[in-house]
């Protein structure tokens, strides 16, 4: 039996606070386009400019994990493509994503057994939109053969799903459905070494992807889709949720079998519990993403107001308001187990003592949940009124608790768990030690200075949607300034905006004062002191995070003559620094941003 903690494991900090001047999904995708983590593998998107010229090579593989990456990106690239002023970013990420699809398109299933592999073709139905008739990129000079693939993808995926219907679902002779539970038969195994296992994780990969696929293709691809997809649905709703709690479990088994689900904490079918034993906090993210985008379909086909809608939009209600209540007042975010905050820890798993792990706010789980409540706001699911708050106060949360300067004017995002499931390893029981002590669960910490994809895919949706519902695109920030800077005389910092303004003018200011002539997107400071920066577009300005800055070396102001090689030079009034010179100098002039020794 576990108990609570005495004392309280120190959450890592942030090197940023939120700032709503600054446009994150641009900054962030720039940042990490290339580089991220699949769990342990090394992953990135290639990197184009924007006339598609490829400046970086890519390392990825076709996996649901960079096709949530992709998705995200290209959802945001949709947005932004409607603006020219965008296009200078929103081209090369077209681009990575272009070729990502021309690269992995033949990767897409034929066949099932795996939910997750087919999630990841979500990302080619905006390929496919992007360069289809009438679409932002219809015309570029790759769009007939990526939309071409993109075709080819989604057609695999509809044979994946019809294979998987065919011969990974629970049948209706297991010890559920016989006990009444009827509304398992037919429900999808999340993969096929899973035998008779619905996860909550399923609904995002499986049923949210069908819905989508099944108004891709305009007709039933299986049989009577509309309600398949329901069913999905329902299914982990009725064996799943706990109407006290006012959550889900993050899985349930229909028939136990030795080597997995009867090893589950919480299964205990003689009592009438089908679920394991926890509520994991990502589980729940994208059980909750996979109503609102189902929702969403059916609305699309002219299916809101049916029962089948009215239920799962019932069904949001009912979770949102049980999410909204584990929020965390102080952070804004969730945490891993959602039912404990951080005085509760795990010091013993699988028999075993270990070193004690705390209960955590968890990254990917947050991101999802302010995505997801972003997205029912926008699309009218639930009252704006009762959730803005809480998906303000999540997004900012992920700035301020998971952001990490990552030394090249980019970031890194921690804190989520890289991987966690049920089953197939006796360690995989579901219990709330599995989700801190667990072989798999380990999770990102900020000193590692790496980003999983997971929360890179995630805050990607959200920071769209953020910038959808909230942001005023007349100016914005593409980055925000790092905390501090260590610089020698002549180093640069820089920190442009873009927007739908007419022109934009900046203005740098020193502890507090403005600096002279400092009026373009970039500065070399020439003293330290704490530094920011102001852009101005249409009589709207927005401010950056303040930066302390050191440099190297002394100041000062000359009038003399000056020789550089072999040249006799007069500069008056312009900045000496006299230490880090070659032998046989006495300074540097600092001329034009450019070092002359004298």
């Amino acid at each position: 039996m576990i108990i609570g903690a005495v004392s309280v494991k120190a959450q890592e900090e942030s090197d940023f606070q939120f700032n709503s001047g600054v446009r994150y999904s641009q900054w962030v995708t720039k940042a990490r386009l290339n580089n991220f983590y699949r769990n342990k593998n090394e992953d990135g998107f290639a990197v184009y400019d924007a006339q598609g010229n490829k400046t970086a090579n890519g390392k990825t593989a076709f996996d649901y994990v960079p096709g949530l990456v992709a998705k995200a990106i290209v959802e945001n690239v949709q947005y932004y493509s409607q603006y020219q002023w965008a296009e200078g970013w929103t081209l090369p990420f077209f681009y990575s994503m272009a070729g990502y699809c021309n690269d992995f398109y033949s990767n897409a299933p034929t066949s099932g057994g795996s939910l997750d592999n087919l999630n990841a073709t979500k990302m080619f139905f905006g390929i496919y939109e992007l360069t289809n008739t009438g679409g932002a990129y219809a015309s570029n000079s790759i769009a007939s053969t990526t939309r071409s693939h993109a075709q080819t993808a989604l057609g695999n995926a509809m044979s994946g799903f019809t294979d998987h219907n065919n011969k990974y679902k629970i049948s209706n002779t297991t010890s559920a459905y016989k006990a009444g539970h009827t509304i398992v038969g037919g429900g999808w195994y999340h993969k096929s070494q899973y035998k008779d296992e619905m996860w909550l994780d399923g609904s995002y990969m499986g049923p949210a992807l069908f819905a989508q696929l099944r108004n891709y293709n305009g007709s039933d691809i299986i049989g009577d889709d509309w309600t398949i997809a329901y069913r999905q649905i329902q299914a982990l709703w009725e064996m799943c949720w706990n109407s006290e709690d006012k959550l889900l479990y993050h899985a349930f088994a229909a028939e136990g079998h030795d080597t997995y689900s009867k090893t589950w904490a919480g299964y205990n079918p003689s009592n009438g519990v089908y679920h394991s034993a926890s509520y994991w906090g990502r589980a729940c993210g994208w059980f909750f993403l996979a109503l609102i985008d189902i929702l969403e379909q059916m609305e699309k086909t002219g299916l809101n107001g049916t029962d089948n809608y009215n239920t799962l939009k019932s069904h949001l209600s009912e979770l949102a308001a049980g999410l909204a209540a584990r929020q965390d007042e102080t952070s804004g975010c969730w945490y891993q187990i959602l039912d404990e905050d951080d005085t509760f820890y795990a010091d013993k798993y699988n028999g075993q003592s270990k070193p004690a792990k705390y209960n955590y706010l968890e990254s990917s789980a947050s991101a999802l949940f302010a995505a997801g409540f972003m997205k029912a706001i926008r699309l009218g699911y639930i009252s704006s009124a009762t959730y803005e708050t809480v998906a303000k106060k999540a997004y900012a949360g992920l700035v301020n608790n998971f952001f990490a300067t990552d030394g090249k004017e980019g970031v890194h995002l921690f804190g989520s768990c890289r991987s966690a499931g049920l089953g197939t390893w006796s360690y995989r029981d579901g219990s709330k030690a599995y989700y801190l002590l667990g072989g798999d669960v380990a999770r990102v910490a900020k000193s590692e200075g790496v980003t999983e994809g997971k929360i890179l895919g995630a805050f990607i949706l959200a920071a769209t949607e953020y910038e959808k519902l909230y942001q005023d695109n007349t100016v914005l920030f593409e980055k925000d300034l790092a905390p501090e800077y260590d610089l020698e005389s002549g180093d640069e910092i820089s920190c442009p905006a873009s927007g739908s303004g007419s022109a934009i003018t900046y203005q740098w200011y020193k502890d507090g004062v403005a600096v002279e002539g400092a009026t373009s997107a970039t500065i070399a400071p020439l003293h330290p002191g704490n530094y920011y920066c102001t852009a101005t577009a249409n009589d709207r300005t927005v401010k950056t995070s303040v930066a302390n800055v050191t440099v190297d070396g002394e100041t000062g102001v000359v009038n003399s003559l000056c020789s550089y090689e072999n040249e006799t030079l007069r500069y008056e009034n312009y900045n000496i620094v006299g230490q880090r010179v070659k032998d046989g100098y006495k300074g540097i002039i600092v001329k034009n941003r450019k070092k002359i020794l004298f």
